[in-house]
C-alpha cells in the first residue's frame, strides 16, 4: 500500500518532476521512517485511517533532504546510482526536492490533523538548524561530543522521534504515550545517526551503495573521530588532527583514518554507544501493548547494533 501510494503522490503535470523524484523515492532505500509511522500506528490502532499517507509524507520530506544534502555537500552517488543533481542539473534536483516537500505538506493537509502538520512543521525547523549547526560548527573548528550530539539531535533523531510520536497520535493516545514514543524515536534516531557515522568510514562501498569516507572529505567531525582524538597519543593525534584541521581529506587520508581507527579500537567503543542508546529506546516500547507492531519496532531497534548499510 506504501508504495502504490508513493507512486500516486508522485505523479505530476511535468514529466521531468516525476521522473526526477521518482528516481529517487522508489529506487528504495530503507523506508525506515514509514516503517517507525506504521508500526507505531498499528501498536495503538483504534480503527483511524491515515496511516498509509502519514507515512508517505514521511518518505517524502526525508527524501527532499536527501536531495538537498548530496547539493550541499558534493555528494556523488545516492543510493548506489549518481546522485539527481549530477544527472538533472542543479536547478532541477533543487526544485524537485522543493516539489517533495509541497507534496509532503499536500499529504498532512489532507490528514485534517492541523497537530500533525504542527509537528512536521517543528520538525522540518529543527533539521534545518541541524544542518546549518554542522556547517557553523565545522567552520570553527568547535567539535565537541555535546556540539555533535546537538547537530545528530536536530538533524536525524527529531524526525525518527515525529515519526514514532505521529502514529500513536493520529490513532488518537494521550500525552505521555506521544511523549514515551517520542523519546523512543529520538534515542532511536541517535543511535542510528551514530551508527551511520561509523559505516561512513569504515563500512563497505558496495553495502553502503555510495563511496566511504564521505563526511571526513567533507570536512565533517563525527563520533568515530571525537573518539578517535580522545584516544590516540602523540604523532598518530598530531596526523588524526592535522587532517580533520584541512576540512577536506586528500588523497590517501581516509585510509590512513580507517587504520588509526582500527589500532585505538574505535569501532567496538562505538558500537557501544550505539548499543546503549539503542537500549534507551527500547525501554520507551513498554508502554505500547504486545503485539506484532510492538514487536516490529522492538527488531528495528535491536538491529541497529548490527547495521552494515
Amino acid at each position: 500500500r506504501l508504495e502504490q501510494r508513493l507512486a500516486l503522490e508522485l505523479r505530476s503535470e511535468v514529466g521531468l518532476v516525476t521522473s526526477v523524484t521518482s528516481d529517487i523515492v522508489l529506487a528504495g532505500g530503507k523506508r525506515l521512517r514509514p516503517a517507525i509511522v506504521l508500526l507505531s500506528s498499528g501498536a495503538w490502532d483504534r480503527g483511524v485511517e491515515g496511516d498509509v499517507l502519514l507515512a508517505g509524507a514521511a518518505e517524502f520530506f526525508h527524501t527532499a533532504t536527501l536531495l538537498h544534502d548530496d547539493l550541499v555537500d558534493d555528494g556523488a552517488v545516492r543510493r548506489g546510482r549518481e546522485a539527481a543533481y549530477k544527472r538533472f542539473g542543479v536547478g532541477v534536483s533543487v526544485l524537485s526536492g522543493d516539489f517533495l516537500l509541497a507534496r509532503t505538506l499536500a499529504m498532512l493537509a489532507a490528514l485534517e490533523r492541523p497537530d500533525l502538520v504542527k509537528l512536521f512543521a517543528q520538525v522540518a525547523t529543527r533539521v534545518c538548524e541541524g544542518e546549518v549547526l554542522e556547517f557553523e560548527l565545522s567552520t570553527d573548528q568547535a567539535w565537541s561530543r555535546a556540539s555533535y550530539r546537538r547537530a545528530i539531535e536536530a538533524k536525524t533523531a527529531e524526525l525518527i522521534a515525529a515519526c514514532a510520536r505521529a502514529g500513536v497520535q493520529l490513532q488518537g493516545a494521550g500525552e505521555v504515550v506521544c511523549q514515551q514514543m517520542w523519546d523512543f524515536g529520538y534515542a532511536f534516531g541517535v543511535a542510528f545517526q551514530m551508527a551511520d557515522d561509523l559505516l561512513d568510514i569504515l563500512g563497505s562501498e558496495r553495502e553502503l551503495g555510495k563511496p566511504v569516507g564521505g563526511d571526513v572529505r567533507e570536512g565533517k567531525m563525527t563520533l568515530p573521530l571525537l573518539v578517535l582524538l580522545e584516544r590516540a597519543r602523540g604523532s598518530d593525534r598530531e596526523m588524526a588532527q592535522a587532517i580533520m584541521q584541512r576540512r577536506a581529506a586528500q588523497g590517501g587520508d581516509v585510509d590512513l583514518l580507517r587504520n588509526l581507527l582500527e589500532r585505538y579500537g574505535v569501532e567496538a567503543a562505538v558500537w557501544n554507544e550505539v548499543k546503549a542508546e539503542a537500549g534507551r529506546a527500547l525501554e520507551q516500547l513498554a508502554v505500547l501493548p504486545q503485539g506484532p507492531c510492538r514487536a516490529g519496532l522492538e527488531e528495528l531497534t535491536q538491529r541497529l547494533a548490527y547495521r552494515r548499510s
